[in-house]
């Protein structure tokens, strides 16, 4: 499921495949669809759409603003931000998660 769907709260979603071998999955209680996917062929197969890794609870904008601030928003790292964010906004979700989370770890450890 897209990250931040869903949390513990009881909520429920439903299924559906249809006649074209695709699974769609729904919130029961809105309708909304949440996820699509092929069905495999094969046995075993991860089937997964990289889309429900990023965190679309924040805006782009408010998100650069929290990567900034974990590297202490200086100068050079706004700068560097708003260059990745201006050579790869197509991907800018996914690299602002992967600064946070190496920037997470690299503290933790």
């Amino acid at each position: 499921m897209p990250l931040g769907t869903y949390d513990v709260t009881g909520k429920y979603v439903g299924i559906h495949v249809t006649n074209n071998k695709m699974l769609i999955i729904y919130d029961q209680e809105t309708g909304e669809e949440l996820a699509r996917h092929h069905l495999s062929d094969g046995k075993g197969e991860l089937i997964k759409n990289n889309n429900h890794k990023r965190d679309r609870t924040k805006g782009i904008d408010s998100y650069l603003k929290q990567v900034a601030e974990l590297l202490n928003a200086t100068p050079n790292v706004i700068a560097f931000l708003d260059e990745i964010h201006k050579r790869k906004p197509r991907y800018i979700r996914d690299q602002l998660q992967l600064i946070k989370n190496s920037t997470f770890s690299h503290r933790n450890s």
